[in-house]
């Protein structure tokens, strides 16, 4: 993220700690009560303990500005899904002859999104999973969710596929290397729900689910396979037939 100036350098940092911090503790549990509502019911304690006891005024603007900070990044995280993809202001496309993977060769990342199975969607955050493209071209990405959830999966080609991105995931300690893929999702509950009001005449088109998935990487030679890959993919079927 060298590209970017130094202070959002450090606000982009900020958020990618802030949101694994929110996601932590909105699913970790201490004598059975999730860390999240421990954190805001001491924050709602100190506040009116602040008020009943007249700390001063400093200390009441203290508190009530870490009750409304507790409240709002709680609040953002969720409707965010506890991340948040900055594109690189530098990227351009690449050119000329690209390295790509071998067909079925697959590679490991972690997956952020809405994946689905069938007429499930589930939402997975750096959830292992694996990349790869099958000979006909279609690319793949299936997601290994927690518990018994099993795989989940999206599925796109270069007639699905309508933007692809590098950039950077916040979330962890560190923003992650990111690949941000917007495609037609034609699976799913989602999907599935589009088709019947397709088939009922309540949508004159039936064009698949806009969705972006994200895939992060810890080797950076993964990332730009796979990005050349897709770029690969979407120029050729985009190529006239001679």
């Amino acid at each position: 993220m060298h590209t970017f100036p130094f202070y959002k350098r450090i606000y982009y940092r900020y958020l990618s700690l802030a949101y694994w911090f929110t996601f932590f503790t909105s699913i970790r549990t201490v004598l059975w009560i999730r860390i999240e509502r421990w954190l805001k019911l001491i924050g709602i304690v100190l506040f009116f303990s602040a008020l009943v006891f007249r700390w001063g005024e400093v200390i009441v603007g203290i508190t009530a500005v870490l009750l409304v900070w507790l409240y709002f990044s709680y609040w953002r995280a969720k409707k965010t899904g506890y991340s948040k993809f900055v594109a690189d202001s530098k990227m351009t496309l690449p050119e000329g002859e690209l390295t790509t993977l071998p067909a079925n060769q697959k590679v490991p990342t972690a997956a952020t999104g809405i994946f689905s199975v069938k007429d499930m969607d589930d939402f997975g955050l750096l959830r292992p999973a694996e990349y790869w493209q099958v000979p006909l071209g279609e690319h793949v990405v299936m997601v290994r969710m927690p518990g018994s959830l099993g795989y989940r999966y999206q599925f796109f080609n270069p007639t699905t596929l309508q933007r692809v991105q590098k950039g950077w995931l916040l979330f962890g300690k560190e923003p992650t290397p990111t690949l941000a893929i917007t495609l037609l999702s034609e699976i799913g509950e989602a999907f599935t729900n589009q088709q019947n009001r397709y088939l009922f005449g309540r949508d004159k088109e039936l064009k698949g689910v806009k969705r972006t998935v994200y895939l992060s990487f810890a080797d950076e030679a993964d990332e730009m396979l796979v990005w050349h890959t897709i770029v690969r993919s979407a120029r050729q079927a985009r190529q006239p037939e001679s």
